[in-house]
């Protein structure tokens, strides 16, 4: 996913992490802490250096931890097969409760791939 450019949703981006730490009066080095990744990382993508570039993978671990939802930063441009791959995947990230049961079958030993292939084999 790091090669999943979205450089198109950068200003977008920077908006929504800004009054996220603003509206959870957070330093950047919090916000980092939060969404796992240096600060040094963050302050670059906010700046728009350009060995920082906006990627799925980065934008992923904001939507994971509900900085930023899907709905939020989501242009409907969709500019390949594996972006579109990124978005449902992201969609899927922000479910937590759904994340919450998964984890929750997995800890008392069931394989949920499995529980999957055999309940729902044509997916």
């Amino acid at each position: 996913m790091k090669k999943i450019l979205l450089t198109r949703l950068w200003t977008v981006f920077v908006q929504l992490v800004n009054k996220y730490m603003s509206d959870h009066n957070m330093t950047q080095q919090e916000l980092a802490d939060l969404v796992g990744m240096q600060r040094s990382h963050l302050n670059a993508m906010l700046n728009k250096a350009p060995s920082r570039p906006l990627s799925a993978y980065y934008l992923l671990k904001f939507i994971r931890k509900g900085v930023i939802t899907v709905a939020q930063i989501k242009d409907g441009q969709i500019e390949s097969d594996r972006e579109q791959e990124f978005w449902d995947q992201a969609k899927e990230a922000e479910n937590l409760k759904l994340l919450s049961k998964i984890a929750r079958i997995r800890q008392q030993g069931i394989d949920f791939e499995k529980f999957l292939e055999i309940h729902f084999p044509d997916i």
